[in-house]
């Protein structure tokens, strides 16, 4: 591994920074027959965990609502902008 990279890690992703990235988070089970993918309510998150809530790549116990598999595995998705910078 670089020197560097162990130096300065990269940053890790919050809730805040999730937002601060006009990003939203998204969520995919992984169960091979399902499939099932959704969007997170990402104000509603903030509010219930904080803004400095960091995102594991999977949340322990979070099962597929709809084939009961775990896990659900979080992804990262940037929202369009306008030309003034507003989402639609």
């Amino acid at each position: 591994m670089n020197a560097d990279a162990t130096k300065n890690p990269p940053p890790r992703w919050t809730l805040a920074r999730v937002r601060d990235m006009h990003s939203q988070l998204e969520g995919r089970c992984q169960a091979e027959d399902c499939g099932w993918f959704g969007v997170f309510d990402l104000d509603r998150l903030i509010d219930q965990l904080g803004p400095d809530w960091e995102l594991p790549e999977n949340v322990p116990g979070m099962v597929c609502g709809v084939c009961g598999a775990s896990p659900v595995k979080f992804q990262l998705a940037s929202l369009h902008r306008d030309e003034d910078g507003a989402s639609p």
